[in-house]
């Protein structure tokens, strides 16, 4: 957020890269990856996507919405993996079948973005 200072609004490319720098945090601090069932099997393609929207000219609404549904994907697809990061770690295959808490609140702060830039 420290690059958005003083700014009253952002373009698409600029939250791409807000997102970006984020996410290299939380995987520098935790140490988690995709896969390791955590935040960032949410954050991750959620800014591959919204990058990938804004390279393409997409305004900051339409790049979210596209960031929420593939972070969305993100968060099913923890269903199917075994937690090797956080407090899920000590379930192991129990965690199987159900979906990333960290995950999913990921989502709801992206999908919160999301409708209120489109007025939601």
């Amino acid at each position: 957020a420290e690059s958005a200072a003083g700014r009253s609004r952002l373009t698409a490319v600029e939250m791409g890269e807000m997102l970006e720098q984020g996410l290299k945090e939380v995987k520098m601090i935790g140490g988690a990856k995709e896969g390791d069932r955590t935040l960032v099997d949410c954050l991750a393609p959620a800014v591959r996507a919204l990058k990938e929207a804004a390279g393409a000219g997409a305004d900051l609404s339409e790049a979210l919405m596209r960031a929420a549904d593939a972070g969305a994907e993100g968060v099913e697809a923890t269903k199917k993996m075994v937690a090797k990061k956080g407090r899920a770690k000590f379930l192991q295959e129990k965690s199987l079948g159900h979906q990333d808490a960290g995950s999913t609140s990921m989502w709801i702060v992206l999908k919160a973005m999301s409708d209120y830039c489109a007025g939601k």
